[in-house]
């Protein structure tokens, strides 16, 4: 047996898996696991004391949790141990009604004190502190008039095969699919985004963020390295120029700006040093670039400047920060029959079907409306998070589509 098949077992073992178990329905708004067997689980509504029976899933290759098919426990007081003592009571004479009552008043307490330390240990690891009540959410989202539309209901099945991260609630009834891992490949979804950011030198909150973190730059780079982080996180547009109209577009924010103009070329050089080498912005880059040339299985470690230039139909091949040159996409094709790349050479024609449909900006409205709606009917701790996604489905319009958002907005929605 090898040490990695050694691991895996141990890994996915009975007491790992209830520890898994356990963190996932902690993070729900009433939740909490008991206990764990083979072939099911007892979780506990932890606001109206019911015990629940169901069944779970775990799938470790896709890194899944599902609970399903909840069956409420009836508990109900076990008087066989009194029943003995009342028959002693009838058949000895030196026992009294009082010491009959005590008897009765010790089993009861026994069976308390069981049930109080089974919760007890049970929802001691629950974070109250950060948990977000999601009943008030559930009972007011039921009127928002998108369970009908064609949109909403293609992201409702999409939580069924790209589930979220986190178990908001258990309404006893429906599934609760989690996902231990992040399901969503891109971050950004926007057929226009090339166009729209060609004209981010326009936008005039990204011009003042953009000189702002400028000046920060000139004086401090690397509180200017941070804050273009956070200005391209908040503007991932700017990922989808490739590196001469990113410049273009960077040049003419400086040139307008007084203050920066006499540092452009300087600027241009930093934030072009930036985009090659700096970490944090090729991690964001790749997060959000859906561009043929970034990313392929047979040139690992390809320069970004010639996965740029192959995107652009500028060469034709791939070359490696070790000089190695590998064939040219259309080579690679022609060399399956047909021109069709099947197996693990299929990779990017998968990732195409495995996209998550983007929104036109009407439809991204329409589900900020539901929030902020509901927002409105909602005094507790999820009005914020609610209020926070509505803004970010409602910068939809010019960003484009955040799957994760929308995922979250459907399922807020369909609790």
């Amino acid at each position: 047996m090898t040490v990695s098949r050694f691991e895996d077992m141990n890994l996915y073992s009975n007491k790992n898996i209830e520890k898994l178990a356990s963190s996932v329905v902690a993070q729900s708004s009433n939740a909490v696991l008991v206990n764990m067997y083979e072939d099911g689980a007892i979780l506990l509504d932890h606001k109206t004391g019911q015990f629940y029976m169901c069944e779970y899933t775990f799938e470790p290759k896709e890194a899944k949790i599902l609970f399903e098919n909840f069956d409420p426990i009836s508990l109900t007081r076990d008087n066989d141990t009194f029943r003995d003592t009342v028959y002693n009571f009838f058949d000895t004479d030196n026992v009294s009604t009082a010491d009959l009552a005590e008897d009765f008043k010790d089993i009861v307490l026994s069976q308390d004190k069981f049930l109080d330390e089974l919760v007890a240990e049970s929802m001691m690891y629950k974070d109250f502190d950060n948990t977000i009540d999601y009943d008030e959410v559930a009972a007011n989202n039921k009127d928002h008039g998108l369970q009908n539309e064609s949109f909403f209901q293609k992201y409702q099945d999409r939580l069924l095969t790209h589930p979220l991260t986190e178990a908001k609630h258990f309404n006893w009834s429906d599934p609760v699919l989690v996902s231990l891992v992040e399901t969503e490949k891109y971050k950004l979804l926007n057929s226009s985004a090339k166009e729209k950011a060609h004209s981010l030198w326009k936008h005039v909150e990204f011009k003042e963020a953009f000189s702002e973190v400028a000046n920060t730059f000139i004086e401090n780079v690397e509180d200017g390295i941070d804050g273009f982080v956070a200005l391209f996180e908040e503007f991932p547009q700017v990922f989808y120029l490739d590196n001469a109209d990113r410049k273009t577009m960077f040049g003419k924010i400086i040139i307008n700006d007084p203050a920066l103009r006499e540092s452009r070329a300087d600027l241009l050089k930093g934030l072009e040093l930036i985009f090659e080498r700096e970490e944090s912005i090729v991690t964001l880059a790749e997060q959000y670039i859906d561009e043929e040339g970034y990313e392929d299985d047979y040139a690992p470690g390809t320069t970004r400047y010639a996965a740029d230039a192959f995107a652009k139909g500028e060469s034709n091949d791939f070359t490696d920060d070790k000089g190695n040159v590998g064939p040219s996409r259309k080579e690679k094709d022609e060399m399956f029959d047909g021109g069709k790349r099947t197996g693990p050479d299929a990779k990017e024609d998968e990732k195409e079907e495995d996209k998550a449909p983007e929104l036109s900006s009407d439809e991204l409205e329409k589900l900020a409306s539901a929030l902020h709606n509901l927002a409105e009917k909602i005094k507790g701790s999820a009005k914020a998070k609610i209020e926070k996604i509505a803004d970010k489905l409602e910068k939809g319009a010019e960003e484009g589509t955040r799957p994760s958002v929308v995922k979250e907005a459907v399922e807020l929605l369909s609790l």
